[in-house]
């Protein structure tokens, strides 16, 4: 019997199984995508060689395989309808789709298209792009409004802080300040933004905050007690 009606019968990974020959590699690897298997071949390696590494990796590529497939489709569910973004006063609308690419955002009707074969690492990838590109201008509108500046912004997934600034003036934003609501990703701005003229959390610089928001403490203690629904934990890799 051939090798792949062998390991066909035993599980189904070989239809996702994408031969790349390479004219610089120098051994058999196989890589474990969300929607296929890469297996990189030397350009002089013969077949037999080739079905005998398939082989022997098979019982490692079953269970990669069904990781890989257990995080894409047992928690499918836990994907959001609707995403709530801090500056857009309508929801956008999640929809899978087949599709080659990771995403589509269609800006004007509020719909975005999720790549069904990888629909968690697509909406990471959008979130992550949409954030770099609002909140860098709605930093800078915060920084006019309250004439505090600063050198940089940084926009990266944090999983343990909503925001940061450095001794440079160099302020950090955590990507998902976009599924806040506005008046606290405000909030957020203005603290990072006085940290330019404090550099610490003493009685000055909280009175300096409140010059600018009337009502960061409250700000303060909705973030402070924020809990995300599973989907968002599932793409920080915490599920």
């Amino acid at each position: 019997m051939e090798l792949k009606n062998a390991l066909h019968s035993d599980f189904e990974y070989l239809h996702h199984l994408k031969r790349v020959r390479h004219a610089t590699a120098r051994r058999l690897r196989l890589t474990v995508h969300a929607d296929h298997i890469r297996l990189t071949v030397p350009k002089r390696c013969s077949e037999q060689l080739v079905k005998q590494f398939l082989a022997q990796s098979h019982d490692w590529l079953v269970q990669t395989w069904q990781q890989q497939t257990r995080r894409s489709l047992l928690n499918v569910d836990d994907l959001p309808k609707t995403l709530h973004l801090f500056n857009l006063d309508e929801p956008v609308a999640v929809v899978l789709v087949k599709m080659s690419h990771t995403y589509d955002y269609h800006h004007q009707i509020k719909v975005l298209h999720l790549n069904s074969q990888s629909p968690f690492k697509s909406l990471k990838a959008f979130l992550c792009a949409y954030a770099r590109e609002h909140l860098p201008v709605y930093l800078k509108t915060v920084s006019t409004q309250t004439g505090l500046d600063y050198q940089a912004v940084q926009i990266r997934y944090v999983k343990t802080r909503w925001g940061s600034c450095n001794s440079q003036h160099k302020i950090m934003l955590n990507v998902l300040l976009v599924l806040l609501q506005r008046p606290h990703v405000r909030y957020i701005c203005i603290h990072e933004l006085v940290h330019t003229a404090v550099f610490n959390h003493s009685l000055v610089f909280w009175e300096q905050v409140a010059k600018y928001d009337v009502d960061y403490m409250k700000h303060h203690q909705v973030l402070k007690k924020n809990v995300w629904p599973n989907w968002v934990y599932i793409i920080l890799g915490r599920l």
